[in-house]
């Protein structure tokens, strides 16, 4: 799934695992979208078959992260969010 990662902070497209520098996600911990033919729209998240209309697919807690999966709802797009958190106790 993951073919494309883009900072959601400033929606920078990111290579190989790579961090963004960009001052929000230093200030705010990284923001990531990854999955197929996505893209940041403002501040938001689309399907690049135009759609913004995202479904709830799951969304996971760990320690150090969230994941959030969503499904496009024209095509059927798998669009994942993953957001660094400050790690709990």
């Amino acid at each position: 799934m993951a073919d494309i990662e883009i900072c959601l902070r400033c929606s920078k497209e990111l290579k190989d695992k790579e961090k963004c520098t960009c001052e929000k996600s230093q200030e705010l911990g990284q923001a990531i979208i990854f999955g197929d033919d996505i893209s940041v729209v403002g501040t938001g998240i689309a399907c690049k078959c135009g759609i913004k209309e995202l479904q709830f697919v799951s969304h996971v807690n760990m320690v150090t992260k969230h994941i959030t999966t969503y499904k496009c709802a024209e095509c059927g797009n798998l669009i994942g969010k993953e957001v660094e958190v400050e790690p709990w106790d």
